[in-house]
């Protein structure tokens, strides 16, 4: 009878990692004591984590200390596992620009889950005419967004309620 080596499955995650049954190794930052845990476990406590982030759950018996790190079963220390997900992390194209947005006293949001949480913001304007310009430019382009134009914490229009207008 031959042995065949079954290909690693790479994950990314906690969830990932439950998904394909994938063991997950939870290393002390402390003492450096590892051990085996139950990935569907850590899904449900923890969610979709990355691998390498500390976390500050785990309790080790040994130093008494509660830092520690979540790693798939394959990954070799926790140092050389910075170094290996570095190396693989997206760069990222466009850097964010920090607006003061209390210089801009109009903004344009999309919301999302009805109007409970702003997705994002598109634009902070200056100009009253230039922010009803470009709101209407914005509901061209995009039709099915929840947009609003607001002025501090007064709405002045919003894209699902027409009948809101400015005051």
């Amino acid at each position: 009878m031959s042995a065949v080596a079954l290909p690693i499955q790479h994950v990314h995650n906690v969830v990932e990692a439950s998904a394909f049954d994938t063991p997950v190794v939870i290393h002390c930052v402390g003492c450096g004591r590892s051990r085996k845990s139950d990935p569907q476990l850590l899904a449900r406590k923890l969610g979709p984590l990355p691998f390498g982030l500390i976390v500050g759950m785990f309790f080790c018996k040994r130093c008494q200390e509660r830092v520690s790190v979540v790693l798939p079963w394959y990954a070799p220390t926790p140092r050389e596992w910075a170094k290996i997900a570095r190396d693989h992390i997206p760069k990222q194209e466009e850097p964010r620009i920090y607006v003061d947005g209390r210089r801009f006293p109009f903004k344009i949001d999309i919301w999302r889950a009805k109007h409970t949480i702003i997705d994002r913001t598109l634009a902070h304007i200056d100009s009253a005419s230039i922010a009803h310009a470009a709101f209407d430019l914005y509901l061209e382009v995009c039709p099915r967004d929840d947009l609003t134009l607001s002025q501090g914490a007064l709405l002045m229009r919003d894209s699902r309620r027409p009948e809101v207008r400015e005051a």
